[in-house]
């Protein structure tokens, strides 16, 4: 396992690989648009749709790879994910086969990827707040205040410091 707080050679990795394979596909697509527009316009273009396809594909690896980085603490899942897109994008041509080869490495690496330093998305966004009980007039108050919001009482009171 790689130990690491970003996996920025996994994102790096996959973001070339997705790059490469959107460039496929708008070379699909034009290829298709320019070369085939009139041979088979009567019953669509498959090399337009393939290059659509190829695209779309590689916009998604780009997204999961930028999410890799962006959220480093689920590697496992991104990197599952970005080897199933480039395997499938090999049907188009997987970025002229470059960009499905290095999107599956960069998959593999992110699975081997083990996330450190990092605290939850609760832990870093939520300050922590204590309940207190005023024992002049009883009511419940939350936060680190001085004194209680409702009678007055000082918080040498309230927390019991000084009775």
């Amino acid at each position: 396992m790689i130990r690491t707080a970003h996996p920025t050679g996994p994102f790096l990795t996959s973001l070339f690989g997705g790059v490469l394979i959107l460039a496929n596909g708008i070379v699909l697509w034009f290829i298709g648009a320019i070369a085939f527009a009139t041979q088979y316009a009567s019953f669509g273009n498959p090399a337009e749709a393939v290059g659509v396809m190829e695209g779309f594909l590689g916009i998604l690896i780009i997204l999961i790879a930028t999410g890799l980085f962006l959220d480093p603490r689920q590697p496992f899942g991104f990197g599952v994910t970005i080897i199933a897109l480039a395997l499938v994008s090999v049907l188009g041509g997987g970025g002229f086969l470059v960009g499905a080869a290095l999107a599956v490495l960069g998959g593999m690496w992110a699975l081997w990827v083990e996330p450190v330093g990092l605290a939850g998305p609760a832990a870093s966004l939520v300050t922590p707040s204590i309940d207190q009980l005023c024992p002049r007039c009883g009511r419940r108050y939350s936060g680190s205040a001085r004194a209680c919001p409702f009678c007055g009482a000082t918080s040498e009171l309230v927390r019991g410091e000084a009775a």
